[in-house]
């Protein structure tokens, strides 16, 4: 390999996913410089990024990838992580995931992480008064400025006026932002507990409730404009938030809705932002046990539903098809959910440099 000519080396290695990159980089140096040139690694996420998605679940015993592409009877689909955090953020909630980052909220502060690298800031919130509850938050890339952004929102429950607190920090400003010309951040949270926000072309999108106009809708932040947008739902859409999950299925916007028999019914927005576009793509019912409980955590292409479904008794993660008859399953002694569990891309990316002063910590890879 070593008469090769450079160019070949790296289309060959481009080809290669991100484990086996990582540890050629101790090959020798040539190799080390190829791998960790940022070019390579934007160039190798361009490349990989439809074929290399995976879970990442936070469980109690710490972070592990799981490959769905694989079967889930594969002991080697199974990979455990290392935080690289000291001290590790066991228990941290899961709020976004964007060009292989993961954002973990575990109290007050942010880490915006690495899983493939290890590499991680650590972001602290905003400052807000003690009586507000963060209800919003989000991972988005600006793809204009090179820049990620975290979004996070508060209200204050126990204020008639809806207080409230909308502020985005740009990592590589390395500084909390409000977005210019909004004096009022007039939204609620949709259901009793956060989620994570979904990052899609180009905006970061919730379940949200507009109070001063009575109204459920989906709440995006276009990263690029920093402007919020509201997202109508389907006219004849009248499920609870509350059971009501935002994915994506290919590239579409999705809403995939649970009900007490299992049944899942998913909606697509077949043209983003068009309200008139959203359809009712399937109803699926999951042939899971009475009792067991199911909620998607991922659509693929092919119309297979990848969930978690829990019950007293255990927990599994479970592969349907597009008819919910169930493919395989992997049974687990922790809970996967919305709040532990994610997808996520394998990437070699780095975060941009910060120009700013204050408001996060430093970036490392250790």
């Amino acid at each position: 390999m070593a008469f090769l000519p450079e160019q070949l080396i790296v289309a060959i290695l481009l080809r290669l996913p991100v484990k086996s990159l990582l540890r050629f980089k101790s090959v020798c140096k040539l190799w080390r410089s190829l791998i960790s040139d940022p070019r390579f690694a934007q160039s190798h996420f361009e490349m990989s990024s439809s074929i290399t998605d995976k879970i990442v679940h936070l469980a109690d015993s710490g972070p592990r990838s799981i490959d769905f592409h694989s079967s889930l009877d594969d002991d080697s689909a199974i990979v455990n992580l290392n935080f690289r955090i000291t001290p590790p953020p066991l228990g941290a909630n899961i709020r976004g995931s964007c060009r292989g980052f993961v954002l973990l909220d575990p109290d007050y502060h942010f880490f915006v992480w690495n899983p493939s690298t290890g590499l991680h800031k650590r972001v602290p919130y905003f400052p807000m008064s003690s009586q507000f509850f963060p209800f919003i938050h989000g991972l988005g890339y600006d793809a204009t400025d090179d820049d990620y952004l975290v979004a996070l929102g508060a209200y204050d429950p126990h204020n008639s006026d809806f207080n409230s607190d909308f502020q985005f920090f740009s990592v590589k400003a390395n500084s909390w932002k409000k977005i210019e010309g909004i004096h009022n951040f007039p939204y609620m949270n949709a259901m009793d507990e956060p989620r994570a926000g979904l990052f899609l072309n180009g905006a970061i999108h919730w379940l949200a409730f507009r109070h001063d106009t009575n109204v459920e809708l989906i709440l995006a932040f276009n990263v690029t404009q920093r402007k919020l947008i509201d997202i109508s739902l389907p006219d004849d859409f009248f499920q609870s938030l509350e059971f009501t999950y935002l994915g994506t299925l290919g590239r579409y916007l999705s809403l995939s809705v649970l009900s007490d028999e299992n049944e899942v019914e998913i909606w697509l927005m077949k043209e983003y932002g068009m309200k008139s576009s959203w359809t009712k793509s399937m109803v699926v019912s999951v042939e899971i046990p009475i009792g067991h409980s199911f909620f998607p955590l991922y659509l693929t292409k092919s119309g297979e539903i990848m969930g978690s479904d829990c019950s007293d008794v255990g927990n599994r993660l479970v592969k349907c098809n597009d008819r919910g008859q169930v493919l395989e399953y992997r049974e687990y002694d922790y809970e996967v959910d919305e709040h532990n569990a994610i997808i996520y891309t394998e990437s070699l990316v780095s975060l941009p440099r910060d120009g700013g002063e204050g408001g996060g910590g430093d970036e490392r890879q250790e």
